[in-house]
């Protein structure tokens, strides 16, 4: 295990193209890293970010160009040839394995760590033990990584990195889904690899984090570095007018255009009216909202998930519930969605009740966005028709019960492209050929197009760019002022304040009281989102 902090080495790309297929993913990119500082990556969906820090990392080689570690050209084609020269990377995505032990985690795959030998546990753990002390990481080296919480976690696969001794560290959108005061526990921790003299590379889509962590900016559009900047040059205005470029003249959050093709979003018939029609106690089935009384879920072992869970929502309301990932917002998204069976109490789907271990019928469920647009919401292979035809084949005159009218799906999927302003607007393109800011696109186009009074949105905004995010919540306040309910499920918190009409916290398998919007303040949601009652 390293335990000296030896200077992070200055590394230059020049020159740096990737190509996949037709797309340039990064064209000509000239890009420094300094030793001894927190450097900020940002950029749209499909800017290049991510592609150039793989390449930097080796998991994937450029068409051409160069890298330069303290002048000298170097060929890394590998992420072990990379982690021999001191640079490690965190993804978005944990790269641990649940069922193994912290312990475990950390050592794999390092040298002398390899092969049928078996591990000196006792000592390892000695040496963790001191590690992760004089870090501040409260982890037990022998406790199992799917026993952690998001933070615990992130914190192992900073320690693996440490144990590898890294000296120039990636993270790949680390705060995505962290609560408030995880993610000032990180600043603290990259900040302290800053003193000890390494360098950061911090990707990210949120500007206040870059605003207040970074030493210096690149930014990145369509492939091509538009803008940098260090010291007193960063500031909001100038990053946002780099991302965005022209666009910056149509205003961030602007919606669907006036006449725009693909008409208004389909909620229910007679939305407009739905609130009115609900006070006075008329309203249809379709819009009555979401209802949960005293909602319960057992897991393995009888091992309870959801307690004692109880929420509504109306007409014309979105509801939000923040949380850290892990404490029960993905069970309660299934259950009242329709996918899971809970164990007690009752669900209102409408004006439909539904009991413990009672089954949803489909056409009752409400629409989902689900978390992983990956591999719950879109097949990468399919065309762009075929996803938003998913779930759908009842609902639409071409669908045959073993055949679709492939011409009749293609028109109609057209105007469904062009109002949620997917780019491009190929009803034949594979899904996987978009980039993250469009697939999501097409998921929450799907989703919000099925004419269901009632929306769940889980994290619909998770790991997409400035301009996707806008373009998505103003979709969602549309679908809202349309009549329709909106339980949106977000480790954003700035999203879930931006949105919401009303807010709780799940925390543990419970939900906590719903408190309007206007009564709370980010402190006090972050502090019960990691379980600290004022």
């Amino acid at each position: 295990m390293t335990t000296e902090h030896s200077r992070a080495p200055q590394v230059s790309m020049e020159g740096v193209t990737r190509r996949f297929g037709t797309n340039l993913a990064n064209d000509n990119i000239d890009l420094t890293l300094i030793p001894a500082s927190i450097h900020a990556l940002v950029g749209e969906n499909g800017a290049g970010k991510s592609t150039l820090m793989r390449i930097l990392y080796g998991l994937l080689r450029c068409d051409d160009g160069r890298t330069l570690i303290d002048g000298r050209p170097v060929a890394i084609s590998s992420p072990a040839q990379a982690l021999e020269r001191g640079i490690g990377m965190i993804h978005q995505h944990f790269m641990l394995v649940p069922t193994m032990t912290v312990l475990e985690n950390v050592v794999l795959g390092a040298p002398g760590m390899r092969g049928l030998r078996r591990l000196p546990r006792e000592q390892l753990a000695r040496d963790l033990k001191g590690l992760f002390q004089s870090y501040g990481f409260d982890l037990d080296p022998k406790a199992r990584v799917d026993s952690l919480g998001v933070g615990g976690r992130q914190r192992v696969e900073i320690a693996r990195m440490l144990y590898r001794g890294v000296r120039l560290l990636i993270c790949d959108e680390p705060t995505a889904v962290l609560a408030p005061p995880e993610v000032a526990s990180l600043f603290g921790i990259l900040r302290r690899f800053r003193e000890e003299g390494r360098t950061i590379v911090f990707i990210t889509h949120k500007l206040p984090e870059v605003l207040e962590i970074a030493d210096r900016v690149t930014v990145l559009r369509r492939g091509r570095v538009v803008g940098e900047a260090e010291g007193q040059e960063i500031n909001r205005d100038r990053l946002v007018r780099w991302i965005m470029g022209d666009q910056c003249s149509d205003g961030i959050a602007a919606g669907p255009r006036e006449g725009e093709a693909g008409g208004e979003l389909a909620v229910p018939r007679g939305a407009r009216e739905a609130r009115s029609r609900e006070v006075a106690g008329e309203a249809s089935d379709d819009m009555m909202g979401l209802e949960t009384r005293d909602l319960g879920l057992l897991g393995p072992g009888d091992r309870p998930l959801l307690q004692d869970v109880s929420l509504s929502v109306g007409a014309s309301e979105i509801l939000g519930v923040a949380g850290v990932a892990g404490n029960g917002q993905r069970e309660l998204a299934e259950v009242v969605s329709g996918l899971r069976r809970f164990s007690q109490g009752r669900l209102r789907v409408g004006r439909v009740w539904f009991e413990a271990l009672e089954r949803v019928a489909p056409e009752r469920r409400p629409a989902l966005i689900p978390e992983d647009r990956s591999s719950e919401g879109l097949i990468g292979t399919f065309r762009l028709w075929e996803n938003l035809l998913m779930g759908r084949t009842g609902e639409v005159a071409f669908a045959r019960p073993y055949w679709y009218a492939h011409q009749s799906a293609r028109a109609w999927a057209m105007p469904i492209l062009r109002r949620f302003r997917i780019d491009p607007a190929d009803p034949e393109a594979p899904a996987d050929a978009l980039s993250g800011g469009n697939q999501q696109k097409v998921l929450c186009a799907r989703e919000m197009s099925r004419g269901r009074s009632v929306l769940v949105a889980c994290q619909p905004t998770r790991g997409i760019d400035l301009v996707s995010t806008a373009f998505l919540h103003q979709m969602l306040r549309e679908f809202r002022e349309r009549g329709g309910s909106v339980l949106l499920f977000s480790a954003d918190l700035d999203e879930i304040l931006a949105l919401s009409d009303r807010v709780a916290v799940i925390y543990r398998g419970r939900l906590g009281e719903m408190v309007p919007r206007a009564e709370l303040d980010l402190a006090s949601v972050g502090r019960a989102m990691v379980g600290v009652a004022e």
